[in-house]
């Protein structure tokens, strides 16, 4: 067999972790990714990135809390939202801020040293895992990204900024109902994770807010199987000519659903749009 009919052997994940954080307004922190980015180009997705050496403390450190780490540091660097044990003092300005954001994305500081320079300890029992997604066998660059979920107090003041447009281009809060209305009406991309995951979590934080209700049941949701799925979508259907494509998401993911996406005309860079979640079941009818 020649080198250029040989299978390609898929390339290893990286590991990557994001975080799905809910307001006292059961209202969702998510990103506007940079139209340049090499993943999720001009979508709206959750803070998140690459597990670095910084987000290993010491050689005994379990991945879990690694991951916990990788999350909430990224959501620092992207938001400016600081997730700590205790609140931040009023010596850490928005202009001290968003310079150890900076300083941190650029590698001239880490995140573990700001956090100790100012006696905070990241929150990492605040985050519940919410599903872990992996990239398929077929795509160059793969993640095994851990999904995270969490929730801000009423008194938490802290207001989401894009971190100089560096990589985000925005940073705000939105409910479900109204990131999913968005999305229909084509003012933000959602990719297939996201779409899934803001659909299915405003399964529970209705259009009213949810309430304490709302955040119990996701809560539950993270802590029981749903949490614990391993999401390796792959698709498994063609519509219409190839112009919507049916994505299955494993057999160690839901088996109850699929994401349909209506595939990106010419000069949309791969933009999804249209995405819907349909039974399994209700896929040959299709």
């Amino acid at each position: 067999m020649s080198s250029s009919t040989a299978p390609k052997t898929p390339t290893i994940p990286q590991l990557s972790a994001s975080l799905i954080l809910l307001n006292p307004q059961n209202q969702l922190l998510l990103v506007h990714r940079s139209t340049h980015s090499s993943t999720f180009p001009n979508a709206h997705v959750f803070p998140g990135g690459v597990v670095s050496a910084q987000d290993t403390p010491n050689s005994t450190t379990p991945l879990l809390e690694t991951l916990k780490l990788c999350a909430i540091r990224e959501t620092f660097e992207e938001t400016g939202i600081l997730l700590t044990t205790n609140p931040p003092p009023a010596s850490l300005t928005k202009e001290i801020l968003a310079e150890a954001r900076k300083a941190i994305h650029d590698s001239k500081l880490t995140f573990p040293a700001f956090l100790k320079s100012y006696g905070l300890t990241a929150n990492t029992s605040a985050l519940h895992p919410f599903t872990k997604w992996i990239t398929p066998k077929t795509v160059p660059r793969r993640f095994e990204s851990q999904m995270f979920v969490a929730f801000v107090g009423g008194c938490d003041k802290q207001v989401p900024m894009h971190d100089g447009r560096v990589e985000i281009l925005s940073a705000k809060y939105l409910t479900p109902q109204r990131a999913l209305e968005m999305s229909r009406n084509g003012e933000i991309v959602f990719f297939p994770p996201q779409f899934y995951l803001v659909r299915r979590i405003g399964e529970f934080l209705s259009v009213d807010g949810g309430g304490e209700e709302g955040r119990r049941k996701v809560v539950e949701m993270a802590d029981g199987e749903f949490g614990a799925m391993v999401i390796e979508p792959h698709p498994i259907r063609l519509l219409d000519g190839g112009k919507r494509v049916v994505i299955g998401l494993g057999e160690r993911g839901d088996k109850e659903w699929a994401v349909v996406i209506e595939m990106p005309g010419s000069g949309k860079k791969g933009e999804p749009k249209g995405a819907e979640l349909v039974r399994r079941e209700d896929v040959a009818k299709l």
